[in-house]
């Protein structure tokens, strides 16, 4: 479609709505200037884009998809030097994409750069403040912006519109002092005693717990009867936490118990005193203790004993060489979420009530051989204790953030031996590793574990020491969890269960026969309603006879777990009601029933006190007890979405450049979800070595940098035939073990590409009838975080024999373009996080895929279930799943629709409805 003619019918249809809803005649032959001279938001139109302000009222209409609008409110606010404040602005859409971005910022000047001022409020002010939501008629969402002010003076209010047409009234900003919200907390009672624990236990078998098949899917048993797979992940049972009575009363028995094994509590929560208290010294009973609390509030609990893993005190004293250390020599010592501390001085952490400690080495053998006998003496306690019959399994924690997250570079001699032991796994002999690495080693010893950086110079590293070390650090902890795993099942004599996190999920899991289940969470600022939430990791099915469950750390209308500003409130997703809680949760729950996941509710400070939140979390139980009597069906998508475990590992900047995130922003995830197209994902190796994931009729290779030389020939043999269609983004196939070569690329893709290691800022606009035009989620990403780096690296299209998508709407170049091979069809879209919701949904249909709905909204579908989340109000169309021929309500079972083909209801914006198949 012609571009100016297509910004014509935007403006028409805004033009339309506006007089409809708002009440306001925009002038659309009045030049944009004047109409904003007239309002107390002046307009500044920025890089190309199209749009108008109305008059006082507010009405802004953004007219195309390139550019920024910048609106400026014409009256400052004065700030006093170093003063705290919060600027909120209202504002109302009804036709907001996920392509659009309202931000909220402030200068002190005309001529001063736009920013955020994060100090205040971090991830909670980038990413909880960036998209927009529709609201209700009649109802306004907020905007916050925080303001550390590093003068006395007076600030601007700018209001910056970005991405595709849109039409938003904004209100008149206010500031005020930055302050926080207290949490509200109740007192938590026992209402059993000791003795009443005890002779319910005697009453019990030895509690037992395995993961297996059941109608199809992956289920928890406990005590060979399957169950629905819920479990309620509390701390300990103290005055101020431990919901275990609640959430058993809504037949939630399944819960968790947390104990610390080292001197310092894994955690404000965790208030046991340490188990482990030097080399062969132990206070066990401490477990008892833990164990009791929790069963005085629930006799009839299955724990799961929740090992919070730290050394004791005097650990990194007595082994020197198995700590952390930096690339300088120094070793890291916590306290800490996250190893960041370094030091030389052993006088800051060596002496007793220092209140710190070295930080172990988790490469280290001396560390992983005393855990593991540590681990072994809690599990034989927990055999002969007297509430040890009601322990059903083990949740192993690591204290990096709890999760095993390794952002570091480890130096330390034991973390330079298993890098070089991993790589001779992987390489086999030097002459290998050196062919790679194109290096000349003649001995494995001389390979060091490499500095960290984050390059500027060049956007991927080719096959060599970094890509490989951020492998082997992702990779490496998964033995510590496995080995753990199997040290507590040995001890234990009976099936028990063993989890652990995932973040993010990896796919060593399926190497770890003793790991029963991991956990995954959900994006923090995307739980809220009127937003889609892009999580879904990997099928169910490619774990085996495990469990992937999600983490429902869901705030609700009694608060968060500590006093918080509103900005934070909005990036936990803290809901106003017990309602809008509602429809958060079934956002997030729907996604586990409809993929197969387990859940755990995380609470971290009284989440779920609300009477109202109960009765949900209890029916949404009863919803999942039905779906596991019921036999899992045939159906299965026609759209496979394709990743690699090691993709992140190429990028040379901060490895959220192009965002793999899955907690904060990811753009490409999220217009998965809103796609109205069922997807599996799989690994490439496994999609390449199964049959049966060799037939899905579209494949998307979301940014797969590195395919190796053999992956490339089975994909071209296995999968680009049968008049399939390849979707390849960005940099998929650019890199294989003979290093990067945009030649590969294009004989992989079979459309001719061209690239410098350049980057730029770029924004792609697509030019497909029926697809809006703004396609630039890795611009998103960059317009938050306002890092004024360079952009990412430029591919474009150069094969005249391929029919062009979209360009680049700074240089015209093809950035995108499909071409029909022969038997199969290709697409390639050169922007990175490139494919939004609608374009997916129109391509899947041109491939013949099933669809179940249009895009825009929420959409988790399987051949049982499906959760539709509003993300803008009207009439929905669910093409219902083939084979199936009825549509009930999930709650109450009534009959909605009979027959085969379509079933169409009225949604809301920022409700979510659920439907069984029968």
């Amino acid at each position: 479609m012609n571009i100016a003619r297509s910004e014509f019918v935007m403006k028409t249809a805004v033009h339309r709505f506006l007089v409809s809803f708002l009440g306001l005649c925009l002038l659309l032959a009045s030049p944009p200037a004047k109409a904003a001279a007239d309002s107390l938001w002046q307009l500044q139109l920025r890089e190309g884009a199209g749009g108008l302000a109305g008059s006082d009222a507010g009405y802004v209409t953004k007219t195309n998809g390139i550019g920024t609008m910048d609106l400026v409110w014409s009256r400052t606010f004065t700030v006093k030097s170093n003063g705290n404040y919060i600027v909120r602005m209202p504002y109302h859409s009804e036709d907001a994409t996920l392509a659009n971005l309202l931000l909220l910022r402030y200068s002190y000047d005309t001529n001063d750069v736009l920013k955020l001022d994060v100090k205040n409020d971090g991830f909670g002010m980038w990413t909880g403040q960036s998209l927009m939501r529709n609201s209700p008629p009649g109802a306004w969402d907020a905007r916050y912006c925080t303001v550390h002010a590093d003068r006395d003076g007076e600030i601007m209010v700018h209001a910056l519109l970005y991405g595709n047409p849109c039409a938003v009234r904004l209100g008149p900003p206010a500031i005020e002092d930055y302050k926080t919200i207290p949490p509200q907390f109740k007192d938590y009672t026992n209402a059993f005693s000791e003795d009443q624990v005890r002779a319910a236990l005697a009453r019990r078998p030895a509690g037992t717990a395995r993961v297996g098949r059941h109608n199809g899917r992956q289920s928890l048993f406990i005590n060979d009867k399957p169950v629905p797979a819920v479990i309620y992940k509390g701390v300990n049972a103290t005055r101020s936490h431990g919901d275990y009575a609640s959430f058993a009363g809504q037949g939630i028995d399944i819960a968790t118990v947390c104990i610390a094994t080292g001197e310092r509590p894994g955690g404000y929560q965790c208030d046991t005193d340490p188990v482990w208290l030097g080399r062969d010294a132990f206070a066990l009973d401490r477990i008892d203790a833990a164990l009791l609390r929790a069963l005085r509030r629930n006799p009839n609990a299955r724990l799961i004993l929740d090992i919070r893993i730290e050394p004791y005190k005097a650990w990194g004293t007595e082994h020197p060489g198995e700590i952390v250390r930096n690339v300088r020599g120094e070793r890291a010592y916590g306290p800490c979420s996250y190893v960041g501390s370094f030091t030389g001085d052993t006088n800051l952490v060596d002496p007793p009530q220092s209140g710190k400690w070295w930080y172990p080495s988790w490469q280290s053998e001396v560390w992983r051989a005393d855990l593991e006998r540590v681990f072994t003496r809690i599990a034989e306690h927990i055999k002969t204790s007297a509430y040890g019959k009601a322990v059903v399994g083990f949740f192993i924690t690591g204290n990096d953030d709890g999760q095993f997250v390794v952002h570091y570079h480890d130096h330390s001699e034991p973390a330079q031996q298993a890098f070089r032991t991993w790589l001779n796994g992987k390489y086999g002999t030097l002459e290998n590793l050196n062919a790679v690495w194109k290096t000349g080693f003649t001995n494995l010893a001389q390979v060091q574990v490499p500095p960290q950086e984050w390059r500027s110079d060049i956007t991927h590293y080719a096959p060599g020491p970094q890509p490989d070390f951020r492998e082997f650090k992702e990779r490496n902890p998964w033995e510590v969890r496995e080995r753990l795993a199997a040290a507590l099942k040995r001890a234990m004599g009976r099936p028990v269960v063993a989890m652990a996190y995932a973040a993010p999920y990896y796919h060593a899991l399926v190497d770890c026969p003793h790991l029963d289940a991991v956990g995954m969470q959900a994006d923090y600022a995307h739980r809220r309603n009127g937003y889609p939430i892009g999580f879904n990791s990997v099928c169910a099915d490619d774990v085996g006879d495990r469990l992937l469950f999600s983490e429902l750390d869901l705030r609700s209308n009694t608060g968060e777990a500590w006093a918080a500003s509103e900005v934070y409130r909005e990036w936990v997703s803290v809901p106003s009601d017990a309602r809008a809680w509602r429809s958060i949760h079934r956002k997030v729950a729907g996604i586990s029933l409809a993929n197969g996941y387990a859940d755990w509710y995380y609470d971290m400070g009284q989440y779920f006190n609300d009477p109202q939140v109960h009765d949900e979390i209890g029916a949404v139980r009863r919803v999942r007890e039905r779906l596991l009597e019921t036999p899992r069906g045939h159906y299965r998508p026609d759209v496979c979405v394709v990743v690699s475990e090691t993709d992140r590992h190429y990028l040379a900047h901060d490895e959220a450049v192009i965002p793999y995130d899955e907690v904060n922003f990811n753009p490409q995830w999220l217009a998965l979800a809103a796609s109205g197209v069922p997807h599996e994902r799989h690994y490439l190796k496994d999609i390449l070595a199964r049959r049966d994931l060799q037939r899905f009729k579209m494949y998307v290779f979301l940014q797969n940098a590195f395919i190796s030389e053999e992956q490339r020939r089975d994909i071209g043999k296995k999968l680009l035939n049968h008049g399939r269609t390849a979707v390849w983004i960005y940099n998929s196939g650019l890199i294989s073990e003979k290093g990067k070569s945009v030649e590969a690329l294009s004989a992989l893709t079979g459309i001719r590409i061209q690239t410098e290691e350049k980057v730029a800022r770029r924004t792609m606009t697509i030019e497909v009838p029926g697809v809006k035009p703004f396609g630039g989620g890795s611009e998103m990403y960059w317009q938050i975080f306002n890092w004024g780096a360079p952009g990412l690296e430029v591919f474009r299209v150069a094969d005249p024999q391929a029919t062009p998508l979209a360009r680049f709407a700074e240089t015209g170049q093809v950035v995108a373009a499909r071409k029909d091979m022969p038997g199969w069809t290709s697409i390639y879209i050169g922007a990175a996080q490139g494919l939004t919701d609608d374009w997916l949904n129109q391509l899947a249909r041109q491939a013949g895929a099933y669809v179940a709905g249009p895009p825009g909204q929420q959409l988790n579908l399987s051949g049982e279930f499906a959760s539709i989340h509003a993300l803008r109000a009207g009439n929905y169309t669910l093409r219902i799943p083939p084979g199936r021929q009825r549509v009930l309500d999930a709650d109450t079972g009534r009959l909605l629709h009979t027959g085969v083909g379509e079933f169409t209801f009225s949604v809301q914006v920022g409700e979510t409805y659920w439907f069984l198949f029968k």
